[in-house]
Order: structure tokens, then C-alpha cells, then sequence
């Protein structure tokens, strides 16, 4: 499966099992920030009751760079499975030092959960390890609707998409989650993994939930990522974090 995590040189996505943030003890330090390494931050407010705490990269300064990482990937049918490992464990595999559950949902493909689907688009050093496609509404007849993604070029700067991708290494964005039309190559990039619901679309505050198919109303456990720009739309700021208790509205 793969993940999404921080090394010293390296952040990386562990993409499957569990929702946590930093794989290393700071997180017992929940009044303050805590520089984790050169550029970058962990912050938790423990007068919150919501449980919200963030890891924030500072993309100029910082040495580590973010990437998804995934191991053993085979197709089963029509499905993609990949090793499972715990984010600590992917961190400590991978000499990382923050890692972030993307996927979470995928099916368990043994009774010890060391095997998972990987749920849509995964991109490992610039490869297509798991396709990513739109899909048939089951609701809506005519309606085809796909899932957004993040993606990191190799020099760590971020980009969310609505993206698919094939097992002949085409990757593409458009323009929306649903019939989408407009498409475009997505160069270059170098990892990604499918995630959702987007929150915000070119600056504007655009949560497509339903367009996605991933309604989860409520204040439940949240992680995400997110990006700043500036003036010039050049990412300046990376964050992932997670919520013990919030809706989208918030996390946006």
C-alpha cells in the first residue's frame, strides 16, 4: 500500500492504515510548536477539545520533501494491493519523519491486514503503481464522477488535482470531478495518491463531497493536507494534519 511521509531529506505519505501524523515523540508536547527538523513544524493546542495538530513545511527552507511510498504492489483482478504497515512503521522503514494515512478505506485482502487495496491513483517515482479512473454513477445515470488527488513534483512542491492514471503511465488532470471533460497532462509529476474530498479549488473554498462520493457528515477523525501560495500561485507552505473531531467545514 502505499504511504505518505517526512524524512530528515524526505516526508512521506504512508498511504493506507492509520491516521497519524508524526512518528516521533513530540506530539507529547501539545502546547507548543515544536521544530522537528530545519523548516519544519509540528504544532497541537492542547487547549482544544478537537484534537487538531499539524505538520507544517516550510517548502524553501526545509531539507525534507514529501513522498508516497508503497511496496509489493500486485493486481488482484481489478483491484491493486500493496504491503500494510502502520504509519510508524512506514516512517521508521522509510528514515522519515512525519508520515500521514492516505487511504485508509481500502479493502483487507488477509485476516492480519498486511495486505490492502490501494483505492484509486497511486504514482511512485514517477510510475503509475495504481491506476486511477472515473467512475459510473450508480445514482445518477450518464454521471461519471472521479476523486482528487495529491501530487508532489521531485522538487517537493504540492499540487491537488481531480487526476487519473493508467497502467501505461498516462497521467492527467481535469477540470471537475463529475463528467469531467477538460483534461490535461499532468508532467512530471512525480508521486501522487488519490484522497478527497477536495476543500478548495483555484483559492476558493469548494468542498465536493458529494461530487466525489464521499459524504461523511459529522464531527469524526479527519487528516489532510493543504498547500499556500503566492503571489505568483508558487506553493510557499505544505501542512498535513489530522482532527480528532470535525466536520469538513472545519478542516477547511
Amino acid at each position: 500500500m502505499p504511504r505518505f511521509s517526512l524524512h530528515p531529506t524526505t516526508l512521506v505519505f504512508a498511504l493506507f492504515f492509520v491516521l497519524a501524523t508524526s512518528c516521533s515523540d513530540v506530539t507529547e508536547q501539545r502546547d507548543e510548536d515544536v521544530t522537528v527538523s530545519p523548516g519544519v513544524v509540528f504544532s497541537r493546542d492542547g487547549t482544544r477539545s478537537d484534537g487538531f495538530q499539524t505538520l507544517a513545511i516550510d517548502l524553501a527552507n526545509a531539507s525534507a520533501r514529501p513522498v508516497v511510498v508503497a511496496q509489493n504492489v500486485s493486481r488482484d483482478k481489478n483491484n491493486f494491493v500493496g504491503d500494510a504497515f502502520t504509519v510508524r512503521d512506514w516512517c521508521e522503514k522509510n528514515g522519515a519523519i512525519g508520515g500521514l494515512n492516505g487511504g485508509y478505506f481500502g479493502v483487507t485482502y488477509d485476516e492480519i491486514g498486511s495486505r490492502k487495496q490501494i483505492v484509486q491513483l497511486a504514482v511512485v517515482n514517477g510510475k503509475v503503481v495504481a491506476p486511477g479512473s472515473d467512475t459510473p454513477s450508480s445514482r445518477t445515470p450518464g454521471e461519471r464522477y472521479l476523486r482528487s488527488a495529491i501530487g508532489f513534483y521531485a522538487d517537493g512542491t504540492p499540487e491537488i488535482a481531480w487526476a487519473t492514471g493508467t497502467v501505461k503511465n498516462v497521467i492527467r488532470t481535469y477540470g471537475s470531478p463529475t463528467n469531467p471533460t477538460q483534461r490535461k497532462p499532468w508532467s512530471r509529476i512525480r508521486y501522487a495518491v488519490a484522497c478527497g474530498p477536495r476543500l478548495y479549488a483555484q483559492g476558493i473554498r469548494r468542498i465536493t463531497d458529494k461530487e466525489e462520493r464521499l459524504v461523511s457528515p459529522g464531527n469524526l477523525i479527519r487528516a489532510f493536507v493543504a498547500y499556500d501560495t503566492d503571489a505568483s500561485g508558487k506553493p510557499v507552505h505544505f501542512v498535513m494534519g489530522r482532527a480528532d473531531s470535525a466536520t469538513y467545514v472545519e478542516v477547511a
